[in-house]
């Protein structure tokens, strides 16, 4: 089962299939393998916010993840935390050594807050099999200064078939060398099939970025439309392909069900179309929403301020306020679209899931579960 599947590689996407499947840490959005959490407390958004519960080291996250709301608020709050970025070598051992012995039970004198946010600090800059320091480019908590620099590349105004091909070359080659450094540890075919990922999404985005702004000129077809529309596209293919590829063995094998209280049903290949459609769905989702509606809403308010358009340097400060905000916003909502504990009605899977049965209580089940991934 792919468990970490976020990676900060912002346009690709398997870009964001990363292969620790043996990891149980918080940044997967209670990715880990817990397959009935414990029920959440109802708690509102400002609680959620401002008081962490008590500190639960097997708990998937300090919210509450059976709401679109807590899902938020955890992909935020994992994700948009700048700060993780500076944490690196004795402050880390610090981190670990605090969680340790609260493990062992002594009296830290730590806060809930501060031992959440020991976890998160360790989650994003630990690999959690391996132990090593994950370098701070490649960190997931990266994604936004990383993507920033390469989305201004994609939607320059002036943008030639060289400079477009080099940025979607870019931003495979830095989504590939993500996910490498986050891949399973021991993963006999981590290398091979994160090899063929790469090589494919970047086909795909340099065949339709580079290729389509030709036909398209050829065709009459020309300006804003195609300078917003082409480089978003381009992503979302090679995206989905990335996706794709990554988790073949999903689709083809299928992924397990289980119960709501996580007795395993089977292995379902219907469930695992299912789980990687919607993971294809959020990144065309955040795709457009960071290369195509960024720029729209850019471009309105320089009509709306027009002194900011007057200065090419305060354009551009614009510009990358606008397209860093988009995407350190986007990507939490979108990935918090659906939960990573999803569920879906027996009757449409395979007809073997069909009047199922409960193998202890012997009651109907008409819903069944199963890890959707990211």
């Amino acid at each position: 089962m792919h468990r970490r599947r976020l990676a900060a590689g912002v346009f690709t996407s398997a870009s964001l299939v990363v292969h620790r499947t043996k990891s149980t840490n918080a940044l997967s959005a209670g990715t880990n393998d817990e397959r009935k959490p414990p029920a959440p407390a109802s708690r509102t958004i400002w609680e959620q916010l401002t008081r962490p519960p008590p500190f639960e080291s097997k708990a998937p996250s300090r919210f509450n993840l059976e709401t679109y709301a807590g899902r938020a608020l955890h992909f935020l709050d994992t994700l948009g935390d700048l700060s993780t970025l500076t944490m690196t070598g004795e402050n880390l051992r610090e981190q670990q050594k605090l969680l340790a012995r609260h493990a062992a039970g002594e009296v830290t004198g730590a806060t809930d807050a501060e031992l959440w946010r020991a976890r998160k600090v360790i989650s994003s800059s630990v690999h959690p099999e391996t132990g090593q320091e994950i370098p701070v480019p490649l960190r997931f908590s990266a994604f936004a200064p990383a993507n920033l620099i390469i989305s201004l590349g994609l939607l320059r105004p002036d943008a030639t078939l060289v400079s477009t091909a080099f940025f979607q070359w870019l931003n495979q080659t830095y989504n590939a060398a993500v996910n490498w450094q986050n891949r399973a540890s021991g993963e006999a075919a981590s290398m091979e099939k994160l090899a063929i990922s790469y090589f494919a999404a970047t086909g795909a985005a340099l065949a339709i970025g580079v290729g389509a702004m030709p036909l398209l000129q050829r065709l009459g077809i020309s300006g804003r439309l195609v300078q917003l529309t082409v480089p978003a596209t381009a992503v979302s293919i090679a995206s989905v392909v990335n996706l794709v590829l990554t988790r073949w063995s999903e689709v083809t094998d299928g992924i397990e069900v289980y119960t709501e209280d996580g007795l395993a049903l089977g292995t379902s290949k219907a469930a695992g179309v299912l789980a990687v459609g919607k993971c294809a769905v959020t990144r065309v989702l955040w795709t457009f929403c960071i290369l195509t509606a960024a720029p729209v809403v850019n471009a309105s308010v320089l009509r709306w301020l027009p002194f900011i358009a007057a200065s090419s340097s305060a354009s551009l400060a614009l510009e990358a306020g606008v397209i860093f905000f988009s995407i350190w916003l986007s990507v939490p909502l979108c990935l918090a679209v659906w939960p990573q504990r999803d569920s879906v009605v027996a009757s449409t899977l395979e007809p073997v899931f069909c009047h199922l049965k409960h193998p202890v209580t012997g009651n109907s089940v008409d819903l069944v579960f199963f890890n959707k991934g990211l």
